[in-house]
């Protein structure tokens, strides 16, 4: 759905966030890997799905510099019930690991998806994103076999494209 589309001009937000075992971070540049599969979710519901996305992220991590982050977006307007939502939220990881990798996200939602240069999809969007703010892919709601193809191939060839500017003389 989105990962053809021209990702140049498009940057990750910087943005602030807490992640559920208590460690500030502040997004993209906080991210740990070269490239990171940061999944956006709207709705609780929608945790199923982001679970999908983020064991196809361990997968591929398995041969790629790659790390996998969750982040529910919150209304900035909640702020005033960040520990309850954020509590809400960490009742629903299912151990340390999820819990060191979700990141509640206080945002103006729509402000921060135009930012992106999407609109709100159905469930949630799926973005490649590197420390600098750079994004290498986008997708969205319910894998695909066209989604996962096209992730792995951009992921292979940004990881190439890493690996020989690092090997460049400078």
């Amino acid at each position: 759905m989105f990962g053809r589309r021209k990702t140049d001009d498009v940057r990750f937000p910087e943005v602030e966030g807490i992640t559920l075992t208590g460690e500030a971070l502040s997004l993209p540049s906080a991210f740990a890997a070269p490239w990171n599969l940061v999944v956006l979710t709207f709705r609780n519901e929608d945790d199923p799905l982001a679970d999908q996305w983020i064991r196809l992220a361990e997968r591929l991590a398995a041969d790629r510099k790659l790390a996998a982050y969750e982040c529910p977006l919150v209304e900035k307007g909640l702020n005033f019930a960040r520990p309850l939502v954020s509590y809400g939220i960490q009742l629903q990881a299912e151990d340390e690991a999820e819990r060191a990798r979700t990141i509640p996200l206080f945002v103006d939602r729509d402000r921060f998806l135009k930012k992106l240069g999407v609109k709100k999809p159905d469930a949630v969007l799926v973005v490649l994103a590197a420390p600098d703010g750079r994004i290498g892919w986008r997708g969205a709601d319910a894998m695909t076999f066209e989604q996962i193809a096209d992730l792995e191939a951009t992921l292979d060839r940004l990881t190439a494209e890493q690996a020989e500017g690092e090997q460049a003389p400078g």
